[in-house]
């Protein structure tokens, strides 16, 4: 049984755009199967959108940056973000009587102690609560590895807030030009 169905050569469109300092990004774009690949400083990303019945290009021009930056990247850990939702996790979790003061208690030591170590590692979190189950299994809370992972806070790194402000804008604004766009 073949494995390739079909191989061949086909046309993309290349645009680049390098920031102030000398860091060079290069897009490239296959607007009739909506593909878009990026190769830069900022990370090596590529999308899929099927949109054949559409423009592609006026699709990139009006979509969300920070939406289209979710499909090319994840954000990444976010140890404050997460601490604060812990502890109000946990605040409420006491506001409810659904744990005694005393596991309330130990759970904000560990909370505390996770913030003290300045834990980069959402892994960690896991691992952490897992290894420490014994303490929250008289919490009404069943999935409590679910309610961790909800509680788990997530961030954009500078590089790639950089890269949405400022690289995509200007890969947008290239885009916006070809089509007569400018002035919006």
């Amino acid at each position: 049984m073949e494995q390739i169905r079909e191989a061949k050569r086909i046309s993309s469109e290349s645009y680049f755009v390098q920031d102030k300092y000398y860091n060079n990004s290069y897009f490239f774009l296959n607007k009739e199967k909506g593909v878009l690949g990026i190769v830069s400083e900022y990370g090596n990303m590529g999308y899929v959108l099927d949109c054949t019945c559409k423009d592609f290009k006026d699709i990139l021009i009006g979509i969300d940056p920070y939406y289209m930056l979710s499909k090319l990247k994840k954000p990444v850990f976010d140890l404050k973000g997460t601490v604060k939702n812990l502890r109000e996790w946990i605040l409420e979790t006491r506001k409810e009587n659904n744990c005694t003061k005393e596991q309330a208690l130990e759970i904000w030591e560990m909370i505390e102690e996770i913030e003290q170590e300045g834990i980069e590692d959402e892994g960690y979190i896991f691992k952490f609560f897992n290894d420490n189950r014994f303490l929250i299994e008289e919490f009404e809370c069943d999935f409590f590895c679910d309610v961790v992972s909800f509680l788990i806070a997530k961030k954009w790194t500078e590089h790639d807030k950089f890269f949405i402000n400022y690289i995509w804008k200007s890969f947008i604004d290239l885009l916006k030009e070809e089509k007569g766009l400018v002035n919006e």
